[in-house]
């Protein structure tokens, strides 16, 4: 594991390998675009919420975000841009039914 751990520039790393722009990641969020940029540049750590959506959304784990794993799910790279959109959107609609599970 490297010693060097940056959260905000491995969400930056990921949100620009999975082929979204800011805008695009605030719009899914609900978050101003000055927020996105305060986890991007590490000066606040998204809400568990969030940085697990996040996670989705780039196609890796929450524990590849925090370095505890080397690794990510890289499902982007020989996709189309409109497949990579439906399998995102499907992991983001099954972690958000999750969510509402567990908290009932």
């Amino acid at each position: 594991m490297d010693d060097t751990y940056d959260l905000g520039a491995r969400l930056k790393e990921r949100r620009k390998a999975a082929g979204l722009t800011q805008k695009t990641v605030c719009e899914r969020l609900g978050i101003k675009a000055s927020t996105l940029r305060t986890y991007e540049k590490n000066k606040t750590p998204p809400p568990a919420d969030k940085l697990r959506s996040m996670a989705v959304m780039y196609g890796t784990s929450v524990d590849y975000l925090f370095n505890l794993e080397d690794c990510f799910l890289d499902i982007n790279d020989d996709l189309p841009k409109s497949q990579k959109e439906i399998i995102i959107t499907a992991f983001q609609t099954l972690v958000d039914g999750l969510a509402t599970l567990n908290t009932h």
